[in-house]
């Protein structure tokens, strides 16, 4: 029990002096459940109701996306950078979803397609008065 102690608190350590590489604790050590989304769903849900009709659809299809009416997607997989910070999740068609799986889109199609929402999304939310408490994933960038 002690070394595993340790190595928790190494990783934790190691994780908070090295930015770049998220998750490494639970990486090491999965967490039994998973958090919920309803935060992340809250932020993408405003700001699909404030966005123009041009930017309200799938990067991945081409899809319109309606709010409450759409999965949310680990742009780079949740087994790799293992968080649910809102700069990495994505509304995306409940299609797609299941079928990416744990893989990286490849990054010269979609890349672009996922930094243009985003960055739509962050200015829609800080034009509307969303929390900025709420913001903080975007910190890390």
């Amino acid at each position: 029990m002690l070394t595993d102690f340790t190595l928790w608190h190494l990783a934790c350590y190691v994780e908070s002096r090295t930015p770049g590489v998220p998750g490494i604790a639970t990486k090491i050590v999965r967490p039994e459940h998973r958090a919920s989304l309803t935060k992340q769903h809250k932020f993408w849900d405003h700001v699909l109701v404030h966005l123009p009709p041009e930017d309200m659809h799938c990067i991945y299809t081409g899809l319109p996306l309606q709010p409450r009416q759409y999965d949310l997607d680990h742009f780079m997989p949740w087994s790799f950078v293992a968080h649910d910070q809102l700069w990495n999740l994505l509304p995306a068609d409940p299609s797609i979803n299941s079928s990416k799986g744990d893989r990286l889109p490849p990054l010269d199609r979609y890349l672009p397609r996922m930094a243009h929402l985003q960055g739509r999304a962050l200015a829609v939310a800080l034009q509307t008065g969303y929390a900025q408490k709420d913001l903080q994933d975007y910190l890390v960038l």
